[in-house]
């Protein structure tokens, strides 16, 4: 049986089911969902990227009228570079050829142009309000619009297949070996499902994904599959060492107090934008920090 299954919350599931197990496909081409959140992060960045452009030619023309030939000669060369550059890539979303693309090309892919015009000029809001907020905010909303709906998009998106006969699971390209599951926790929100994963002892590496999303066609037979997983006899394992889990824990431990204590510092000097470079620094030292608590975590 093959269906795409429409639900409440604008999900739009892939979902093969036969005789070697169930398959299913939740990305940003089945999605209402999904297509949003990528096509507001894809919007800030179409829009920072056209402003880049109008500013680039704007410096060019303002270097020809005031006589300043060699600068502009040099701008008007760097741009037709950059056009060279752009061109390909241009004509591949229009073909849905790229790779590189794919993303937006699936973002926009009922609405074309018209979408990415809507997603550009709601990138322009954001980064006038960015704007008008200025120093800190600017960074928090502009950047914190770019990169949150495409983890949301991470986090939501997934692919996989299950056989519950053999105990198999197969969650955005990584096997599962079900056998060596010790707990499941299961929340629903809107048409997906939510499950925690727990394993035994040894039985999961830092690869192995703890959290899985589906859509709801496939709940409850995935359900039952985990179920089955619990109960089964746990495969034989060697636990990780807890010198390897200690070390990374106090890695992570550290770097985000450290993530802290820049959030405290009072930035000095005359430059105004020495707050948004503490934050800056800050959040991406708390980042390595939570991938270092992460990997302790997963190890075990």
């Amino acid at each position: 049986m093959t269906a795409n299954e429409p639900t409440a919350s604008g999900v739009t599931a892939g979902v093969h089911s036969d005789a070697d197990g169930v398959q299913w496909s939740h990305t940003v081409a089945e999605s209402r969902l999904l297509r949003a959140l990528a096509g507001a992060s894809l919007g800030v960045i179409a829009a920072t990227t056209l402003g880049a452009a109008v500013a680039a030619v704007a410096f060019t023309a303002g270097a020809f009228l005031s006589g300043r030939y060699g600068i502009a000669v040099a701008l008007l060369f760097a741009l037709a570079l950059a056009a060279a550059r752009v061109a390909p890539h241009a004509a591949a979303f229009r073909s849905a050829r790229s790779d590189r693309l794919a993303l937006a090309h699936e973002a926009f892919r009922d609405s074309r142009y018209r979408g990415l015009a809507a997603a550009t000029a709601f990138g322009a809001g954001v980064i006038w309000l960015g704007l008008r907020l200025g120093g800190v905010g600017f960074f928090l909303v502009v950047f914190g619009t770019i990169a949150l709906p495409m983890v949301a998009v991470s986090v939501l998106s997934s692919e996989g297949d299950f056989d519950p006969a053999v105990g198999t699971l197969t969650y955005c390209g990584t096997d599962v070996d079900l056998a060596g599951l010790d707990g499941v926790r299961r929340f629903g929100v809107g048409g997906l499902a939510f499950y925690r994963l727990s394993f035994v002892a040894g039985a999961a590496t830092h690869r192995t994904p703890r959290l899985l999303v589906v859509p709801a066609a496939v709940d409850d037979s995935l359900g039952s599959a985990l179920d089955a997983g619990v109960a089964a006899d746990p495969p034989a394992s060697d636990p990780t060492d807890p010198a390897i889990r200690a070390t990374l824990a106090a890695f992570g431990v550290g770097l985000l107090v450290f993530a802290g204590v820049l959030l405290t510092v009072d930035p000095s000097g005359p430059n105004p934008r020495g707050g948004a470079v503490l934050v800056y620094a800050a959040l991406v030292v708390g980042l390595f920090g939570a991938v270092f608590l992460s990997l302790a975590w997963r190890s075990g």
